[in-house]
């Protein structure tokens, strides 16, 4: 699985995430009949999606992405491809945080509504942002001179 991938990956499951926690707190409201948690969760929301376009749309590279395509090698062999259990080895807390919250819906609607912000923050913030380094282009290329080289 490509870095590339991985990051669609993370913004569309991010996004997923962030539509069922907001669908449990709107359900929860209209069975209860209260909806002061879903239109707090609302305006929470909203500032949560203005932050994370803001937050994806700087053109600072990431710090710790920059640094790992900058120590980035070309590897000799490449490992057997296991998209499945690579998503789940690097999303688990996504995972484990919409589960929770999920959850904790059925008592406190907030904490969902809390959550599904942060969801949003990092899908936005993950979506809009590119991998600026100027390694990254350099790497590519050089790969693909070596397996025409070899072919």
């Amino acid at each position: 699985m490509t870095f590339r991938k991985l990051l669609h990956s993370t913004v569309v499951l991010s996004g997923a995430s962030a539509t069922v926690l907001g669908l449990l707190v709107v359900l929860h409201a209209q069975i209860n009949s209260d909806p002061q948690p879903a239109v707090i969760s609302g305006i929470w929301w909203l500032i949560a999606s203005m932050f994370g376009v803001r937050a994806g749309a700087m053109d600072a590279t990431n710090p710790q992405i920059a640094r790992v395509l900058a120590e980035a090698r070309a590897a000799e062999q490449l490992p057997e491809p296991r998209p499945v259990l690579t998503l789940i080895n690097r999303l688990w807390p996504l995972f484990v945080v919409t589960i929770v919250s999920g959850v904790a819906a059925i008592w406190l609607p907030q904490v969902a509504g809390v959550a599904t912000g942060f969801l949003l923050i990092w899908a936005l913030g993950s979506s809009t942002s590119r991998a600026r380094s100027p390694t990254a282009p350099a790497r590519s290329s050089s790969r693909s001179r070596r397996t025409r080289a070899t072919t």
